[in-house]
């Protein structure tokens, strides 16, 4: 799957070669349009042999476009440092508080859907989103479960037995 950076400076992706070979008929890239394959380095698509067929075809003008887009600051390196946390998110739900753990939830799942449409600043926001409500819910969750317990406790120390529901 390749990744492109396009004009606005944004990086697209992952798209198939073929899709990668439409945007080029499209306009949408040229031969100096950086492009990574499978997260490796950035090189422009004029050096990629397999897209030199569809570039010869090209009128020169468009051919010779400047770059599309420049090389992204380890773009998807950024990405893998932003966190999800649906493994978090799950354990607050099922332990914590079920009502803060619900959006937490939603939100740790938009982080990769977002990054997979590009959108890192959107990803950024959901798991920025993500972690408030995870520590939220675990703040509250661990209230409500510590005060239950000193009730209880008190009621046995009290020779009363535990309380009924």
């Amino acid at each position: 799957m390749y990744r492109i950076v396009g004009a606005d400076g944004k990086e697209y992706g992952p798209v198939t070669a073929d899709g990668v070979r439409e945007w080029i008929t499209q306009g949408r890239a040229n031969g100096r349009t950086m492009v990574s394959y499978e997260n490796g380095p950035w090189q422009t698509l004029s050096s990629i042999p397999e897209f030199a067929p569809i570039l010869s075809t090209l009128p020169p003008a468009q051919a010779n476009a400047p770059a599309q887009g420049t090389i992204p600051s380890s773009t998807s390196q950024q990405f893998s440092k932003v966190s999800n946390y649906m493994v978090t998110a799950v354990i607050v739900n099922i332990c914590c508080c079920p009502p803060l753990g619900a959006p937490a939830l939603i939100y740790s799942a938009q982080v990769n859907v977002k990054a997979a449409q590009g959108d890192y600043a959107g990803a950024e926001e959901a798991s920025r989103q993500a972690k408030k409500w995870v520590i939220l819910g675990a703040i509250l969750g661990i209230l409500t479960n510590g005060a239950y317990i000193a009730y209880t406790v008190m009621q046995i120390m009290q020779g009363g037995g535990f309380p009924k529901p």
